[in-house]
Formats: C-alpha cells, sequence, structure tokens
C-alpha cells in the first residue's frame, strides 16, 4: 500500500480543506507520543508559543535566513558573529549560490496522504561538494546543543534512515527525480562551542530502503492521525508516552505541572521510568535520569555523572558557553524549563533513578 508513486510533487499542490496535512514534525511527534500529539494537532487546547514569539529569532532560525540568503543572493553574514562564523564553518559543504532550490514548499501524495515538505536546499548532487554524481539531493541545517544525540560522529556508515524527516524528504526526491537512489546531507551546527564548527552527515539511500521505512514509521502513523483528525476524540483518551514528558529539556506545554489539560500524574511517569530500566531497552539513561528528575527532588546535586553520559566525541569537546536567561513568554501561562548546569542535572537524575528504583523493588 505504502510503494512509493508518483502521484503528485509540485510547488502549488490545492487539495479540500478537510484533508489532512502530514509533515514530519507531526509524524515524529505522533510517534513519540500520540496523546500529545492529539492535543497540539487535532484539539482545541491552548498551543505553546514559537520561540520567535516570546524569545525573538533563535540561531537556527537566523542561520536558515542566512543560508536562503546565499544561496538566492549569494551573501554570506558578517564575520564575528554566532551566525555568521557557524554558516561560514559549514560553506565548505554547500552547493554554490542559485542552484537547486531553497527554503521552498513542496507537497506530495503518496498512498492517499498529503505531505507538506519545507526543504533547506534541494537540488543536483554534483553541486554538494564531496557528493556523488547525478542523483537527487537534500540538504538540512541542524542545530544542536548535543549532536551526539542523533548519532552524529558516532556511526558515520550506518544512513540515519530511522529518522522520519530523512525518509520523507528522501521519498519526496525520488517521486519527484524518478529516480531509485537519493542523496542526503544533513549539516549539523553545535551551540555550545568556542570555535564554530560543521558536522556532515552524508547518506546515499535506494527507493527500497526508502520505502521499507515509509512503511515501517510513516504510513502507520499517518492512518492513524488522519483517524484521530477525523473523530477528534479526548486527546486524554489517546495513549501516552511518559518518557517523552520532559523531552527537549522541559515539561510538556500540555502537562498539568504547566497548567495544561494533560491528566498524566507524576506517578505515571514514576511507573513509566521503572518500566523501562527493567526492561533495560529503549531511551538511553541520560534521558531517564532527566524524566526521573521531573518527579523527585535529590539531595547531593554533585554526584560525578558516569563516564558514558559525560564523555563527549572529540569533534565537540569544547568549552560550553553559558546559556542566555530565557524571556518570559507571552502567554496566559509558560512551561517549566529544567534548571541547572549539566552535570548538577545528570547528577540529580542518577539520584533519582536509583530512587525511583528502590521505590519500584523496595
Amino acid at each position: 500500500d505504502y510503494a512509493i508513486t508518483y502521484d503528485r510533487a509540485d510547488a502549488d499542490c490545492h487539495y479540500p480543506q478537510d484533508t489532512m496535512n502530514h509533515s514530519a514534525s507531526m509524524i515524529a511527534l505522533a510517534s513519540r507520543c500520540l496523546r500529545r500529539a492529539g492535543f497540539k494537532y487535532c484539539s482545541d487546547a491552548e498551543q505553546e508559543p514559537r520561540p520567535d514569539e516570546t524569545d525573538g529569532r533563535s540561531i537556527g532560525q537566523l542561520l536558515h535566513d542566512a543560508q536562503e540568503q546565499y544561496h538566492k543572493a549569494g551573501t554570506v553574514p558578517e564575520v564575528g558573529t554566532d551566525v555568521g562564523d557557524m554558516f561560514r564553518a559549514g560553506l565548505p559543504y554547500l552547493a554554490p549560490p542559485r542552484t537547486g532550490s531553497c527554503e521552498q514548499r513542496r507537497e506530495i501524495v503518496i498512498a492517499g496522504h498529503r505531505y507538506t515538505i519545507l526543504m533547506d536546499w534541494y537540488g543536483e548532487s554534483a553541486h554538494l561538494p564531496g557528493a556523488p554524481e547525478n542523483l537527487p539531493a537534500i540538504l538540512d541545517h541542524k542545530t544542536s546543543s548535543y549532536p551526539q544525540r542523533y548519532g552524529v560522529g558516532l556511526a558515520p556508515d550506518k544512513p540515519p534512515i530511522e529518522d522520519v524527516q530523512v525518509t520523507l524528504y528522501s521519498a519526496f526526491a525520488l517521486v519527484d527525480s524518478r529516480q531509485d537512489k537519493v542523496f542526503g546531507r544533513w549539516l549539523y551546527y553545535p551551540t555550545k562551542v568556542k570555535r564554530k564548527k560543521a558536522i556532515p552527515s552524508d547518506f546515499t539511500l535506494t527507493k527500497g530502503q526508502v520505502e521499507e521505512s515509509f512503511g515501517e514509521r510513516i504510513y502507520p502513523v499517518s492512518n492513524l492521525l488522519k483517524k484521530v483528525h477525523a473523530e477528534r476524540p479526548d486527546p486524554n483518551s489517546l495513549a501516552p508516552n511518559p518518557m517523552a514528558c520532559n523531552d527537549f529539556g522541559r515539561l510538556c506545554w500540555f502537562s498539568q505541572e504547566n497548567g495544561g489539560p494533560c491528566r498524566l500524574t507524576d506517578q505515571d511517569l514514576k511507573d513509566a521510568l521503572a518500566r523501562e530500566l527493567e526492561r533495560g531497552d529503549g531511551m538511553g539513561l541520560r534521558d531517564k535520569a532527566k524524566a526521573a528528575e521531573k518527579t523527585v527532588v535529590a539531595d547531593d546535586p554533585g554526584i560525578n555523572p558516569p563516564d558514558e553520559i559525560k564523555e563527549l566525541p572529540p569533534e565537540l569537546k569544547e568549552e560550553e558557553k553559558p546559556a542566555p536567561a530565557a524571556k518570559k513568554p507571552a502567554t496566559s501561562r509558560k512551561p517549566k524549563a529544567a534548571a541547572g548546569n549539566q552535570a548538577e542535572d545528570i547528577g540529580k537524575g542518577v539520584l533519582a533513578v536509583l530512587d525511583a528504583i528502590k521505590e519500584r523493588w523496595g
């Protein structure tokens, strides 16, 4: 049912308004926590304001602005600014100006579902330095304080096919080009380092690999989201994932502690953490500890984190800059952010894991 065929792929598609429009972020969120996706995309719940509506444009948004100006007009941001130095670090991996398409909204229909895609850059692989020739190519800019969480630098020979965005964007490129392979380059920019750098993560995927991943990761979730969107059930009736409550270092916007409508309790989170530890797979210790910290206050934040948490790959070992103080959102309520520096957070989390184990098994 999900074989990638040339259904439709243009820049100006028009569909009935009641046809649900899927995106990579929507699919990824629903895969992570269906209840959270229900509140965000299929309910009238108050939504979290965009960062640029409260704190000004983020470094990631400024970087995307810079790459758009570069590809369309050939201009480069000034040296000595965060975005300028960061962008210049990525220049050796970019296509020349006025090649391919940049920041263009594209739409595609696959197996009856409509998907909207906003590509940072899309064109021919011959324009990208070091890429194989004669393939459709996609490029995406990624800013992160900790790129290692995405596998950057850990498994360079393993294609990131588990990434929903990689699968969906690759599917579009295959449909649009009518070829059997696609080349991709995800450029990661560590944000908390003194000397700015860009780390490329290149991959080449076949049509068979993309179809398999699409059928496993995107098509079933699209079906489920379409059903939820049409029936509009109470999101609290949808399956939650307590381990996702503290993603991105802050509590979910819809959580009770943020004044939201989700009825998931702290005890639910504790029980989920205990099950995750008992099972021994799933999320890494860093995320488990952060999730546990939401419900348990540690007495001694000075405990040293284990080596597998505090060790960074060589290319990321730089002195970190202190994070700027966040501005208050202009909304009736605000999300609760994780407090303290990284070492303190991890220390509290490790103790929280131990407390959770004791509570579960005495």
